[in-house]
């Protein structure tokens, strides 16, 4: 695919975007809008507007002003919001970006990587349990980009705090979901390879170093069990000056006392 810089090229037709159903895809963490011709990068306030609208739904003119350009005045953001969303309908076509009601929507039919992880992430235990290696794959790798959004996309503004907090406590629940489903299909290493990514990236992370110890014990490697507690415990005295749950404690005691 061509890759053009969208900050030296235009639509012929600026306002007219591409013929009625020609799919596109944007892909937000990436910066780009892709067709079926070619990979276009967007600029950062274009992009930023397409983030707001895929994550944030219906969204009235003064809501897109305030949160995307905060630092205009009422009569300049207002002029801002129309010329964005002008050059976004010339790139992705009119009928992309509508107005309902005096709010802008973005259609279902734009294919956004953020609200389709959104959904994805969501998955409940029994279609992660359905699903085909390659699909459990790309689930994970959504997941694992998801938990680290926030790290990754600060130039947009404060508006997307409260959403990178949701994708990343998402990822974070699916990572766990397809843990579980993994070790009880008794796939303790791809179990653990899961877990001890989220151990590395929240050391305190409780939810994680339980199905660690139950991974350990499910494979009967009593030692290994005993040494993840200890090294959570040690963490959390460290790091809070608390000690584990005592519902963890006794799920180490327990197995324990059956070796």
């Amino acid at each position: 695919m061509l890759l053009v810089d969208q900050h030296a090229a235009r639509p012929a037709h600026e306002g007219a975007g591409p013929p009625f159903g020609t799919p596109c895809s944007v892909e937000l963490l990436a910066g780009t809008l892709s067709t079926p011709h070619e990979v276009c990068k967007l600029p950062r306030r274009e992009l930023e507007l397409l983030a707001l609208l895929a994550l944030s739904g219906p969204s009235s003119s003064e809501y897109v002003a305030t949160s995307i350009w905060p630092d205009n005045d009422k009569k300049r953001a207002d002029a801002l919001v129309k010329v964005n969303i002008h050059r976004l309908r010339s790139r992705l076509g009119r009928s992309a970006i509508i107005m309902e009601f005096g709010f802008y929507v973005l259609s279902e039919t734009v294919a956004v990587d953020l609200r389709r992880a959104s959904k994805e992430l969501h998955a409940d235990a029994q279609v992660v349990a359905d699903m085909r290696p390659a699909e459990r794959a790309a689930l994970l790798e959504i997941a694992r980009r998801m938990r680290t959004i926030d790290c990754w996309v600060s130039p947009f503004g404060e508006w997307f705090l409260s959403h990178a907090r949701r994708l990343t406590h998402a990822g974070r629940a699916c990572s766990l979901r397809v843990a579980q489903c993994l070790l009880e299909r008794s796939d303790v290493a791809g179990a653990l390879a899961i877990l001890n990514a989220l151990t590395c990236e929240d050391p305190c992370d409780e939810e994680a170093r339980e199905l660690t110890i139950r991974s350990y014990l499910r494979s009967g490697c009593l030692g290994a069990a005993a040494r993840e507690y200890l090294r959570y415990s040690a963490t959390l005295q460290r790091e809070l000056g608390i000690e584990p749950t005592l519902d963890l404690e006794r799920i180490f005691q327990s197995q324990e006392s059956l070796s």
